[in-house]
Order: C-alpha cells, then structure tokens, then sequence
C-alpha cells in the first residue's frame, strides 16, 4: 500500500471562516471565528508484490482486498471502533485510472508495472480550532430615522 497522491476535497472545503459559540456557552462574550475544516481526499494504491512463482498469490490476495473493501467501503465508529474520533466516516472509492495513467504512478514511484488496485479516501477532515478572531453579538439596534 503506499499513497500517491493528496488534493482537496473542493466540494466540501471552503476557505470562508466560521463563528461559533465558545465553550462556555456564554455568547455576550463573542464568538470565536475559526478556520473552516479542510477536506481532503488521499488516494491509495495497493500492489501485488510477488515473485513470479507466487504471481497467482499476488492476485489472489489483491483480489481479496478489493472484495473486503467492495463490502466494506464505508467505516463508521460504530463498524469501526478503533477509528479516530474525529472521522465520522471513511469513505474508500475505487479509481478508475488509464493505463498510461497507471504507468505514470509506477515510474513517478520507481518501480516496474505490477497488478494493482487504486482507491480513494474520501473527505478526510483536518480542523483546528485555533481562534483567528473573536467576533461579538448585537445587543441592540438604535435609529436615527424618525416618522415619516
């Protein structure tokens, strides 16, 4: 397994910074302005590695893999217990790479053409929630304007 590619998830990541309520819930205190998440999607290739004499091993065992993750796409806490709290859900789609696509990943890595799988790792969160400002609510709205 190796990653050979992370980009942003665009559809989900947005660059506008977001306000929410401090943690003690007391919002005449302001709001915390935070950077947004970002999304970003990690795409993963699986090799079968053998020798020649264990080739049909090598496919075997791929083959297996993509039947676990053709069953198993979605990871959740509850499928998934081990999974970092702050991913609700993993997401695996597989890739469908061109030939020549596949042989520009196997020479940018350095190695000859082997049986392989690609998949997707959707919309892995990253969030920080480091304050970039603090932001307070109107309390009360006055006019200057009189009747008409």
């Amino acid at each position: 397994m190796g990653v050979y590619n992370i980009t942003r998830e665009a559809f989900a990541s947005s660059y506008t910074p977001v306000a929410g309520v401090p943690a003690d819930r007391d919002a005449t205190r302001g709001l915390s302005v935070v950077a947004p998440p970002l999304y970003l999607d990690v795409h993963v290739m699986f090799m079968a590695n053998f020798t020649e004499r264990s080739y049909p091993d090598g496919l075997a065992a791929l083959s297996r893999l993509i039947s676990f993750f053709q069953q198993n796409r979605v990871f959740t806490p509850q499928n998934t217990p081990d999974l970092a709290p702050e991913l609700t859900n993993l997401t695996l789609d597989i890739e469908n790479l061109a030939p020549v696509e596949v042989n520009y990943v196997m020479s940018m890595l350095g190695t000859r053409y082997l049986p392989s799988v690609f998949y997707t790792l959707r919309m892995i969160p990253f969030a920080s929630s480091a304050m970039l400002e603090r932001r307070y609510p109107v309390q009360s709205i006055t006019s200057n304007v009189g009747p008409a």
